[in-house]
Parts: C-alpha cells; structure tokens; sequence
C-alpha cells in the first residue's frame, strides 16, 4: 500500500545560501569592470598576435635572406627526367625531406630562435622593437600575462618545422615552389632562344636597373637559393609580371614579352606558342593572397593599374585558352560523349 504514495509528486526546494560580494566588488560588478576589462584584454590579444607576426616575419626574412641549400641540382635532374619510375619517385621525395631539414635547422640553429616562443618574447623583444607608443603599451598589458599566448605560439612553432606540412616554411620552399621554379628553368629556354636580341637586351637593361639582376641569372637552378626569402620572391615575380614605378611607369615583364610574341608569331601556330612563366608563391606570413585580384584597399591610381596588369600577365594563358574554348563551341558534338 505505502508504495503507492512513494514517489508520487515532485518535491521543491529552496536554497538560502548565496554569494555577498563584500567590499569594492559589487561596484565592480555593478560597474561591469571585470567584463570590460575581459573584453579589452580580448581586443589586445588580437593585436598583439599580429605584433608577433610582424616579428615573426622579419626573423624569416633575416634567416632564409642567407640560407643555403644542397642537392636542389641533384633534385632538378631527377624532376626534369621522363618517364620516373619508382626509384626515381622516392629519391626525389628523400631529397625534399632532405632539403626541407636543411632550411628548417637554418632557421631553428639561429640564437634567436628559442625566444620566439617564451616570455622573453613579449618581455623583451617585442617591446625593444616597436616604435608605436600605444603598441608598445598594448604588448606591456601581457607582461604577467604570457601564458595568454601558448597555443599561439604552439600554432607558429609549427611553421618551422621539416615535416611534410603545408603551413611550413621548408613545405613552402620545397614542395610549393620549387616545382614551379624549376618548370620555369626548363621553360626559359625555350623562350630565350626565341625573342629576339632586342626583347632580351630590353628586358635586361630596364630589370637590371631596377632589381639588379638579368633575366638569365633568375632562370637557372643556382638561383633557387635567392628565392626561399619573400624579397627574393619578390623580385622573382616582379621580373615575370611586371614592375609600376612609383611614378606610374610600368616596366614589361617576362610573360608580358611572351604573351606579345604568341598574339604576333604564333597566333595562328599553337606549335609556336611559348610557356608563361608561373610566378612563385608568397612566404609563409607574408600579406595574404586575396581570392579576388583586388586587394581590400588602394591607396593610389597606380596601385589600382598595377593590380589590373599582374592579373592580365599572370592569367593571360588562362584568358587565352577561354577565349579558344569559347570561340570553338559550335565545333564540339554534345551527344559524342552520351
């Protein structure tokens, strides 16, 4: 019988304990003091991230500016060979994690390295750096606050590291651009010996003054060594698209030389057409790539037609095989692949 009344009904409750702020912090709740001061420490952190970056960035320049790699000529003559078979695969991917280990023990070797990741860096060096008053007074807000930063520096340790990583420096210089590179060695040839005396003496008396380097030295597997480096790549790029002075004169590229010689020799011989040169991707942290060929702000008429041009002479392949795909569409039969 009892235990039909068991159970039955819920029961509720009361608690009488609670917190009582004492002294100054219900005026700090009150006044919100401890989200506000969350919330700002939140809007520095974001800033400070961005400091390190920068930091980051010139400690890479200053490191890859003078590296040195061995075997990328070992390395050329096994990518270039036709018909690789499985020897040939695996040697290859041995000396990428060989030349990979070699650029990220350069960069890890360096005394400045281990103070990268700890307290030093946003004790010290950071702040011994900055020139801005209130960056300065943004990084001296973490000072007993380091910790706010280890997974951070976890995430950008990582960038040095030799393994076979996308978000790596060696990945970068290695698998990403080196391929590029080296089709752009084999490529120059062809094009060399066929612009005239007069495009090449052109090319190379207008970069020269500018970048200090002819079209030849870039387009050889010795260079290599000049591009790990974004200033390196810079150039390099610079060289293939295109240069905007700061007064608005463009100076011609490499592929704007070819893509004028395909429109006027072999535009209706494709056996004749010559190979643009593929441009090199940026360094790791380094401004990003923006989806569009429009960057979030122009500062300058010429900033605006320098954008149009490297996009016109980094795709114009691309625009031209469109345009032949597009201009022979009532040749195709749809129904040949039903």
């Amino acid at each position: 019988m009892k235990e039909q009344f068991i159970n039955r009904y819920s029961l509720s409750k009361t608690l009488r304990f609670s917190l009582i702020p004492v002294g100054e912090t219900e005026n700090n709740f009150n006044k919100n003091f401890l989200l506000e001061k969350d919330k700002q420490r939140a809007e520095n952190y974001e800033k400070v991230k961005g400091y390190i970056d920068r930091f980051h960035k010139e400690y890479i320049e200053s490191v890859l500016s003078k590296a040195r790699i061995e075997k990328v000529n070992e390395y050329a003559n096994l990518y270039w060979k036709s018909n690789k078979d499985d020897s040939d695969i695996n040697a290859m991917e041995s000396l990428e994690n060989n030349m990979r280990k070699q650029i990220s023990k350069q960069l890890k070797s360096n005394a400045r390295y281990k103070r990268l990741f700890g307290k030093e860096l946003i004790c010290e060096d950071l702040p011994s750096v900055l020139t801005d008053k209130n960056e300065i007074e943004t990084v001296e807000c973490f000072r007993s606050f380091t910790t706010y930063f280890k997974g951070f520096n976890t995430n950008r340790e990582n960038m040095y590291s030799s393994d076979e990583k996308s978000t790596a420096i060696a990945y970068r210089c290695i698998n990403d651009n080196l391929p590029r590179f080296l089709d752009n060695v084999k490529s120059f040839q062809k094009v060399f010996d066929n612009l005239s005396d007069e495009t090449i003496t052109k090319l190379n008396t207008d970069l020269y003054n500018i970048f200090g380097r002819n079209i030849e030295d870039i387009f050889s597997v010795d260079y290599f060594e000049f591009v790990l480096a974004q200033s390196g790549i810079e150039i390099y790029n610079s060289m293939i698209g295109g240069y905007t002075c700061s007064d608005g004169t463009k100076i011609q590229g490499l592929n704007e030389c070819i893509n004028l010689y395909n429109q006027q020799v072999a535009k209706n011989e494709k056996s004749k057409r010559l190979p643009l040169m593929k441009p090199l991707y940026k360094q790791i942290l380094s401004e990003k790539d923006s989806v569009s060929f429009i960057p979030e702000k122009f500062n300058s008429d010429n900033e605006v037609l320098y954008a149009i041009g490297d996009y016109y002479n980094n795709h114009i392949g691309d625009i031209d095989l469109l345009t032949e795909l597009l201009q022979s569409l009532n040749t195709y039969n749809a129904n040949e692949y039903l």
